[in-house]
């Protein structure tokens, strides 16, 4: 049944409109690719300029948490902001791992400054165990 089918195809239609046919649909299939990839590069540009403006907004925190103008929940929450940023741009779980490493230590680091300031009556118990959990 599909021998005679292809026969009459090859019957019916010449040689080179079979080949153009083919060559199209092989065209069509190239672009959508070249699409697919041209909007994923796009979606990592988009990516790294939040990154960017996250790293930013963590550098700005930082600053304003030192100087006690901000909580250090506000700067958890910023720093937890960039390191899903910079997780959702790594490529490799090396890189995954050695994020998730800086993210426990920087933790710990501010863990540490809360219980400095809770020591010296500038933070309240219940800030340094709401940051905390």
């Amino acid at each position: 049944m599909l021998d005679r089918r292809v026969r009459l195809c090859f019957k019916v239609l010449p040689i080179q409109v079979l080949v153009l046919l083919l060559v199209s649909y092989w065209l069509r299939h190239s672009m959508c690719v070249a699409a697919q990839v041209g909007s994923s590069s796009k979606v990592r540009d988009l990516q790294q300029q939040r990154l960017a403006t996250l790293r930013n907004l963590v550098k700005i925190t930082t600053e304003h948490h030192l100087a006690g103008q901000s909580s250090s929940d506000e700067l958890w929450t910023a720093t937890r902001a960039r390191d899903e940023a910079e997780l959702d741009l790594c490529t490799s779980n090396k890189e995954r791992i050695a994020i998730l490493e800086r993210v426990v230590a920087e933790a710990k680091e501010l863990e540490e400054q809360d219980i400095k300031l809770a020591a010296n009556k500038l933070l309240s118990r219940t800030c340094l165990l709401q940051s905390n959990g």
